[in-house]
């Protein structure tokens, strides 16, 4: 008998958009826009309590272009390396639940 992962049966993305939180409009915007990434944002430096995922694009001068789904809301980051926010962005699809996160910022 093997044993299977719920994990790996299910999308991290709801079905029902009635119910989509900042993980679900992130994941799904990334999924069809490929040049966009996601970005965990937390005034925790271990990412505990309230986090917020949304979406980047690396633009120039070491600027981050930032769209938040959710909220609707665009903007640029300049100087994010100093801010007293912690960012932790994502090389692949986030995780939804996690034990904790490390700022990786590039």
């Amino acid at each position: 008998m093997t044993s299977v992962s719920a994990a790996t049966n299910i999308d991290i993305v709801r079905e029902n958009e009635e119910y989509w939180n900042c993980v679900d409009y992130s994941v799904s915007f990334m999924r069809e826009n490929p040049e966009w990434g996601c970005v965990t944002v937390s005034s925790n430096k271990y990412f505990k309590g309230v986090s917020h995922i949304m979406n980047y694009k690396i633009v120039e001068n070491g600027q981050i272009e930032i769209k938040d789904n959710m909220f609707e809301t665009n903007y640029i980051l300049c100087g994010f390396e100093n801010d007293t926010l912690y960012y932790h962005f994502w090389e692949n699809e986030p995780v939804r639940n996690y034990k904790w996160l490390r700022a990786n910022n590039p």
